[in-house]
Order: structure tokens, then sequence, then C-alpha cells
């Protein structure tokens, strides 16, 4: 149904055809009415769909003509994430409102039983994320985050268990070495009075930090190091410097996917709010550089270890390879062949790839911000240097996978963190089948996007008292937990994050090793 009602539209054409007959061939009135036709016919079609909501007896906000509810975000105004906070703050009465994302019906729910019930109980109805790519024109982006369907079941099937406690176990050592390494360079800019990125030091600030033998550190710039220095070990068996060169090869190649440039910005905001537009004209969710390297050097290590060259190491690599095997001689993972997916060279480094990238943007994030919330709290900060001190002292100093089990209190902060700052702002899910919305007669038409605002959700003092503030205790074992569907920071249901446990890893391994050496504080500059 057209947002600019068709009988407004009505009205202009039959005003046309009079003054046709009744202006005495006025050229301006003429011209008049003939540019109110054209405004008319215009706003009429980048609004056609406004009035979707309002027929389905769904509450709207007011939209704008073609971008719909994401004004700012088109604008460069605001993310996506803050950009649905703001519309939750100004809505949370209501369970769920209807939104427009450009032509793209997205229903925005806000309460958390619903949401719950669409993740786990009625996700039958919800299994895709929404995300829509070209596999001919983007075969990296064929991995277990991107795939739709039962292409996504069975490939999550085969590598759910990379992830298991065993495994990661497996994989410990690996990011402890990496955590060791970063905590030698924080020591390095402390007792070489310099910043990670090289930034000019004025000389009352070099007086400074002499007297307190620290360093300004750009926080998330140097754990961005970390997470990628820690990942690539683990998903490509290769060992990064990203933490100190920032022309190492797999700094390079993110950094041309994390490009600000225009046309990335651009395709990136089309992509999520008018996919159409992008699968038209065949954009890249890759860039080219990044696609070429990382697909080489997983094929170069799979040549390497089938012949011999390279030993294995238990890491990604080696687990796909044997997952590979089985599918071959064992069909121990065999599915119905016609929704079987082979693992071939390509799958393996587009979910090597996307390890890489969702673990080095959330990861590093959540450490950048919970790193200025110690720096704040030096009262937090302490209780967490006393844990990890008591902790590594039952273990004889000795950094096991063990420790980090019995770290409670750091758990409670972290949480306290990714309640704050959560890595996924707001989450999506796409409807794939016609649902009916519990207690009422609404249905939720297969296509639809449903979109939950986890950012306001979880500042909402209706769920945490004192939302707003940094308080870990709220996390402890005698206090109540909120409600499903409130605290979900990395999702849900079948499609919550697979590298949950794996990035928990690397945070704890981090903390710890950091917490023993450094004191934390923020620069009077900020």
């Amino acid at each position: 149904m057209f947002g600019f009602k068709r009988s407004f539209v009505k009205i202009i054409l039959l005003l046309v055809f009079a003054i046709q007959f009744c202006t005495f061939d006025s050229v301006v009135l003429w011209y008049i009415f003939t540019c109110s036709l054209y405004v008319s016919c215009v706003l009429s079609i980048l609004t056609y769909d406004h009035d979707y909501w309002r027929l389905k007896g769904i509450f709207s906000p007011p939209a704008w003509p073609l971008v719909g509810h994401i004004r700012t975000v088109v604008a460069f105004k605001e993310q996506g994430g803050m950009c649905f906070k703001r519309i939750y703050d100004k809505h949370k009465d209501k369970k769920f409102i209807g939104c427009h994302q450009f032509f793209q019906r997205t229903l925005v729910v806000h309460d958390p039983e619903l949401i719950k019930k669409i993740c786990v109980n009625d996700f039958h109805h919800f299994t895709d994320r929404g995300f829509f790519f070209n596999e001919e024109v983007d075969p990296l982006a064929g991995s277990v985050l991107f795939l739709r369907g039962n292409e996504w079941k069975t490939l999550r099937a085969k590598i759910s268990p990379i992830f298991s406690p065993n495994k990661l176990r497996g994989m410990f050592p690996l990011i402890e070495n990496t955590a060791k390494e970063f905590s030698i360079r924080i020591k390095e800019l402390i007792s070489n009075n310099r910043t990670k990125n090289d930034r000019h030091l004025d000389d009352e600030d070099m007086e400074k930090f002499g007297k307190d033998n620290g360093a300004m550190v750009d926080s998330e710039k140097l754990v961005g190091g970390y997470t990628a220095d820690a990942i690539v070990p683990c998903a490509f068996g290769l060992k990064s410097t990203v933490m100190d060169n920032p022309n190492d090869p797999f700094a390079v190649a993110l950094q041309a996917f994390y490009e600000m440039s225009w046309f990335n910005i651009f395709e990136k905001t089309m992509r999520q709010f008018w996919p159409a537009f992008v699968l038209f004209f065949r954009m890249r969710i890759i860039p080219k550089k990044t696609h070429d390297f990382f697909y080489n050097i997983v094929t170069s290590v799979l040549r390497a270890r089938e012949s011999g060259v390279q030993e294995k190491r238990g890491d990604f690599i080696d687990i796909m390879m044997t997952l590979r095997s089985d599918d071959k001689n064992n069909n121990s993972f065999k599915s119905e062949p016609e929704n079987d997916i082979e693992i071939t060279d390509m799958v393996i480094a587009a979910n090597a790839f996307i390890i890489l990238l969702g673990g080095f943007e959330t990861t590093s994030s959540t450490l950048a911000f919970l790193f200025l919330e110690l720096a704040a709290d030096q009262k937090v900060q302490e209780k967490m240097r006393r844990e990890v001190r008591e902790v590594m002292a039952r273990h004889d100093g000795n950094m096991a996978y063990e420790v980090l089990q019995e770290l409670t209190y750091m758990e409670m902060v972290i949480q306290e963190t990714l309640r704050l700052y959560p890595p996924f702002p707001s989450i999506q899910r796409m409807c794939t089948k016609d649902y009916t919305i519990p207690g009422t007669d609404i249905i939720v038409e297969k296509g639809t996007i449903v979109l939950f605002p986890t950012l306001g959700i979880q500042r909402d003092e209706q769920y945490f008292e004192n939302a707003s503030g940094f308080v870990p205790e709220r996390w402890a074992d005698d206090r109540p937990p909120p409600p499903p569907g409130v605290y979900m920071p990395f999702g849900d249901g079948p499609r919550y994050c697979i590298g949950k446990r794996f990035a928990m890893i690397q945070m704890k391994c981090c903390l710890v090793k950091v917490l023993q050496h450094v004191r934390i504080t923020i620069h009077p500059s900020i």
C-alpha cells in the first residue's frame, strides 16, 4: 500500500484533467499541476510501503522517504546499533514496532520473551541471518556465518566440534603464547617510554611518564594486534606479527577489508539495508586483494601439510583436513546427499577467514572497552589483579587451561563489559517461513527482517539497576540473572556466535598476563 495515499494521487490526476479544460490554455497553471503530479508520484514511489505495518496493526514511527527509519545511519551521523537503541528508548513500552530500512521491512522486537521464542523455540521460522551475497562474486564469504538454509545447517554440524572444550584446550598453548608476547610488548612500551602507534610525546608528557615508569598507548590498536596474532596460529597454523608490524601481510590484508573508503562504506551500507542493489551490481563483500591473500595462504598450508613439509599442530586447518578425510573415507558426517557440503579448499579458506574476521573485530573492541573501564575503576582492577595472583599461586605460577575456569570475578567483569558494549549492538534474523506472533493474529511474512536492539535492551533500567554503570557484581552467583532474551551479546539459539568460547579464552589469557605486571590508568588528556 502506498505511504503517500493513492487517493491523494487520484485527486491530483483529476485536478490536472480539470485544469486541462478550465485554465484557458494557461501554461503556468498547467506546469504547476504537472509538477505537483510529478512530486506526488515520486513521493508515492519512495514511500510506497510505509503503510505496511499500520495496515497490519503494528505501530510504526514516522519514516523518511526512501531511507525509512535509518536516515541518520545513511547520513553517517549514527551507527546502526545506536540508531535502533534510540528508537528502542523512545518506544520501549511497545513489544515490537515496524520499521523500514530503505525498502526492507524490519520488525524490531523489544519484548525479551518474544526474542527468546524467535531465537530458540521457533527458530525453524527464522533460520537465516538475512545477509545476502553472491557466491560466484564472493566465494570467500561462503562461511558458516553467511550461509543459509540447509547449507548452513550441514556446515554448522561439521564445524561446531572445532570449538568444543577439548579442541579449544588443544589450541590454548597457541593463545597463551601470544598473550605472553602481548605482555612483553606492553612492558617494552613502558620501559622504552613510547607509544605503540609512534605518536610524538612532548617534553612534559615524557617527564611525567618517566617518573611513573609508564607509557601512553592506543589500547584499541594494541589489542587489535593481539587478537589477530592470537587467532592466526589457531586458524591458519602460521605466525603473524600484526602487534609489532603494521606491514605484516595479515595486517595489510585486514586493512584492505576494513578500509574506510567511500565505496566500502557505500557497499556495506547498501548490503545491509538494500541487498538487491549490491546483488544486482555484483558488488564484492571481500576486496579481491583480501580474498586472494587468504585463499593463497590456506591452500599453501594445506599443500604443505599434505606433503608432510609442515607438521600438524592441532589447529583449525588440521581439524578441517581431518573432517575432509572423514567425509571421503568414513562418511561419519554424511547428511542427505543433496544437502551435503564438500569441504573444499575454498570452504576451509572461507571459514578460517571468518574465524579471524569475527574474532579480530569483536574481541579487540571488547578488550579495548574493558581496559577503559578498568582504568576508570581502580577498585575493580585491583580486585581482578588479586584474583589472578591468588589463582596463579594455586597453580604454582603456571598458566594452565584450568586457571581460566577459576577466574570467577574476571568472568563477571567480562560479562558486564559485554552488557554495556555488546559486540553486536543489534542482531537480526530473517523470517524464512510465515510466523504468527504468539497471542496475536499478526503474521510475520517470509522475507521480513526481524531485529533485536541488543544495545538498548541491555542498557534498560527495567532489566538492570543502574544500567548505565559498570557493576560487575551484578553477575555474582547470588544475584538473580536477567530474564531470558535480555542478555545476548553473542546472540542466542542455534545461530549464536560459534566462536564465543574461543573469544573468552582470548580475553582471559590477555587479562591474566597483563594484570600481573601492569596497572592501567586513563591519560589526563582523555
